[in-house]
């Protein structure tokens, strides 16, 4: 980690202690009693890795990527299949990264969350400038409307006017 990010975690947690990563939570997620529970799945891969983003990141690599978004989703199918029924959750957001890099797969990604979790909100998808492209568009709103159309109506007002 550069100086700058270790100086940045220091300032915003008020310790110097580095994180710790422990296996507390492995097994069992407690989130059973969460009110307004939002989901997030961070895609740590960038075509680019930025010097000022503090974000876990990895240069883009296409074997590396799949490999990853299989082990998501094993893992989305693991922690909500550990309750009985749906759990409602106001929404799901991709944000990385750049999920963009990952548009082809995430209607896929949705439906493993949808087969657990009810979205109640919405789902957002981090997007950088540079990845607004009616390509990554088309990608985005096709998985979004396999899944809902409420959502739709984000992708589908900017493709017009595109």
């Amino acid at each position: 980690m550069s100086a700058i990010t270790n100086l940045t975690r220091m300032w915003l947690t008020h310790s110097v202690k580095p994180f710790l990563f422990t296996k507390e939570y492995d097994q069992q997620l407690p989130y059973e009693a969460c009110g307004n529970l939002g989901l997030y799945i961070h895609i740590p891969f960038c075509e680019s890795v930025c010097n000022f983003c503090p974000y876990c990141k990895t240069l883009y690599a296409e074997k590396l990527c799949h490999s990853y978004l299989d082990a998501l989703l094993q893992e989305i199918h693991m922690v909500g299949s550990q309750q009985k029924g749906k759990k409602r959750v106001t929404s799901l957001y991709f944000g990385g990264g750049t999920p963009a890099l990952i548009a082809g797969r995430i209607g896929e990604i949705i439906e493993a969350v949808r087969e657990h979790f009810i979205i109640t909100e919405g789902i957002g998808v981090e997007l950088h400038p540079d990845n607004v492209r009616v390509s990554v568009l088309q990608m985005l709103d096709s998985a979004e409307g396999r899944q809902t159309n409420t959502n739709k109506k984000g992708t589908s007002s900017i493709l017009k006017r595109l």
